[in-house]
């Protein structure tokens, strides 16, 4: 699920957000637990700083506290957005980059 935060600098600007304006943003992975499979990296874009987490649940609470963005599984922030701490956005390329920050 894509979200936002009011006070993110990326709150104001128009959607679909440009991958510029994502890069400009650091992305937060979840790396990989796979032993056997080999590494693959989903929704990065080329020259992006990236905060690599062990895990999805650290993934979504770093997002929260607004030190980087990255895909966040909608069964994961459901209560966040019921109680209006996220809306959704829109990227400029729908499943080849999501971008996550808290609302």
């Amino acid at each position: 699920m894509d979200i936002r935060i009011p006070s993110h600098h990326i709150a104001n600007e128009k959607e679909p957000l440009s991958n510029n304006l994502i890069r400009k943003c650091r992305a937060v992975a979840a790396a990989g637990s796979s032993r056997r499979l080999p590494r693959k990296t989903v929704g990065l874009l080329s020259g992006q700083q990236i905060f690599i987490v062990p895990d999805l649940l650290i993934k979504c609470e770093v997002q929260m506290r607004e030190l980087g963005v990255g895909y966040i599984p909608r069964h994961l922030i459901i209560k966040e957005t019921e109680d209006g701490l996220s809306s959704s956005i829109q990227p400029t390329l729908p499943g080849t980059f999501d971008i996550k920050v808290k609302l």
